[in-house]
Parts: C-alpha cells; structure tokens; sequence
C-alpha cells in the first residue's frame, strides 16, 4: 500500500520540469495534466500565521489541492464512497506527484512538508458540488519566522500558482452538473 511518506516525484524530477530540456520536462508535464483531469483536480490556499502577545504574524501558506476519486464499493446492494483502501491511496499519490512538482525549489527562508493521507475523504464546499475529495495539502513556510510578509513569500505563491495554472489546475473551481442543470 502507498504511505503518505512515499515521495513519488522526487527532486530531480522536478528539476528536469523546470529545466529548458523540453523532452524530459514534456513528458512529466503531460503525465501531470493527465492526472489532474483525471481527478478534477482544484486547489486552495490558505494562510499559515501564528499568534504572540496577541498579535497575528504570518508565517507562509498551504495549497490544498483537491481531486476526486471516484471509487465506490457496493455493500448489501448500495453503493458506499470508501477512503480505506489501496485505491484511495493511489489517488492520493498520483495527487502528491502534482504537489511535489508544484513546490517551488527555493532556497531558505521557506521550507515545505506535504502531509500525509489523512484515509479520509473530504465533502466539498457547494461551489464543488459536495463531491467526495481527496486532499494532499502541502505547507510552505517561512523558516526564519520573519515579522512582515515579504516579497519573497508572494513570489512564491505566485510561482506555486503558475506552476499549477500550467498543469490546467485552477483555484476553487466550480463544477456545473453533467445532466446540464445547477
């Protein structure tokens, strides 16, 4: 069974993507787009901070990036979403390939941790249709814990996002129903 420790892109994979050798970089590309369409995947960013003396300090962000499974198991004649199982974990590792690469290779002061799968699948906000999600969600924070959100941390928002925009993945998007009705 894939754990949430597996890393599945590894780094010099991600180097070979950002690299101008378009033949190595093409294929991984395509295979990333490959599995973002797959699992309609979206993402989110959320803020990280911390609080001292009563005061809110930033520290970095996550980027959720949300995709669905689509795997059902029948039990007794009903069809039940299940998050347990070796499918489930397949999911999320081609998800965390997609969040490996997106994570920019910048040196200090950020650094970054992918969290492992939660076996859970996750209800989607309406604008998604309530559909049954997985998460890899990937922290990048500011290692020297500075006080003020600097350039260098909107860069690299902006870079994360590109990144993704690249693959076709775009933030929070909305679902319209396949029969044609909202």
């Amino acid at each position: 069974m894939v754990t949430g420790s597996e890393r599945i892109a590894s780094t010099q994979q991600r180097q070979a993507a950002k690299s101008p050798r378009p033949k190595q970089s093409i294929k991984l590309i395509r295979h990333l787009r490959s599995i973002a369409g797959e699992h309609k995947v979206c993402y989110e960013i959320w803020p990280v901070g911390s609080i001292a003396e009563g005061a809110r300090t930033p520290r970095g962000f996550e980027v959720l990036l949300c995709g669905v499974n689509g795997h059902l198991r029948r039990e007794k004649g009903v069809l039940h979403r299940v998050a347990d199982c070796l499918h489930c974990a397949c999911s999320y590792a081609e998800l965390r390939e997609i969040a490996e690469w997106s994570v920019p290779l910048r040196k200090p002061p950020f650094s970054y941790s992918i969290y492992s799968f939660d076996q859970a699948l996750h209800l989607a906000p309406p604008n998604r249709r309530h559909r049954s999600e997985i998460i890899v969600t990937t922290a990048i924070v500011d290692e020297g814990f500075h006080n003020q959100q600097d350039h260098c941390e909107s860069e690299c928002l902006k870079e994360v996002r590109e990144r993704l925009y690249n693959l076709g993945i775009r933030e929070d998007v909305s679902y319209a129903t396949t029969s044609g009705s909202t």
